[in-house]
């Protein structure tokens, strides 16, 4: 009822905090029920899209894991290629750990990949970096770019010799380059807010995107990136993909990889 009745409340947060702080609760009860079996969690932020999706690759949340539960094979070192892709991969040289390709992507030659998130119907150029990326559907990058720590939404075209540095968020439609260097903790979008022109100096002489300002009281951007990635302990010193290289991965009942598709991968 008391929810009912106060229709300022945003979310079940919001709701929670007014009642222990502002209501008069005396005669009310709230319920909380804590499940200590199973895995869960929810994304309100980049930096929990990030854990989450590390959690599944590291296959800490077995059986929620590409193979069990998508279209995906799994090979050592937490590589999963999709069923449908037939391409050959290097592991050495190309795949280091935690990586998923999707339907139909495409990679170039010299493609270095670690913790990162491919979706379906990408293109990878030649000489390419991804640490930490994730890719969505359809998203094309170009030759001798570094990605690292990001999230580039689907359609985006990053063009050739761009770096995209660590906590930067591209939304769809998005291109940018060619030779840019792009800042930590850009947020780019692809319409216009008010009579907003496009940097060229930002996004790059042939980019089309917008930089959006995170609309915030705070006039200290450190503080107002926070509201887009949440609160770690130091966000100017640990990248968005944080988790430690030598841990364990692998469940007791998984602890072999699939032999079978080493020949794919």
């Amino acid at each position: 009822m008391l929810f009912s009745e106060n229709v300022d409340y945003q979310d079940m947060d919001d709701f929670i905090r007014g009642v222990l702080v502002d209501e008069e609760i005396h005669g009310n009860t709230v319920y909380i029920h804590i499940d200590e079996i199973g895995y869960a969690s929810r994304v309100s932020n980049p930096m929990q899209y990030d854990a989450i999706s590390r959690d599944m690759l590291n296959r800490w949340i077995y059986p929620v894991t590409p193979d069990r539960m998508l279209d995906f094979v799994q090979g050592k070192s937490n590589i999963y290629i999709h069923k449908n892709q037939g391409i050959e991969v290097n592991h050495d040289k190309k795949m280091q750990k935690n990586v998923i390709v999707g339907d139909n992507a495409k990679l170039g030659t010299n493609v270095t990949l670690k913790d990162s998130v491919i979706g379906a119907n990408c293109k990878i150029g030649n000489n390419v970096k991804l640490d930490g990326a994730y890719l969505w559907d359809n998203v094309v990058i170009e030759d001798n770019c570094s990605l690292r720590s990001s999230i580039i939404a689907k359609n985006v075209l990053i063009k050739h010799n761009t770096i995209i540095n660590e906590a930067c968020l591209i939304a769809e439609n998005c291109i940018v380059g060619p030779n840019v260097n792009v800042a930590k903790g850009t947020l780019l979008h692809s319409k216009p807010t008010g009579k907003q022109n496009i940097d060229k100096r930002l996004v790059g002489a042939e980019g089309k995107a917008y930089i959006y300002r995170i609309p915030a009281e705070s006039e200290n951007e450190e503080e107002n990136l926070i509201e887009i990635w949440g609160n770690p302990n130091n966000l100017g010193d640990r990248d968005l993909s944080s988790s430690d290289d030598d841990l364990g991965s692998q469940d007791e009942n998984d602890s072999d990889a699939d032999d079978d598709v080493k020949g794919k991968l």
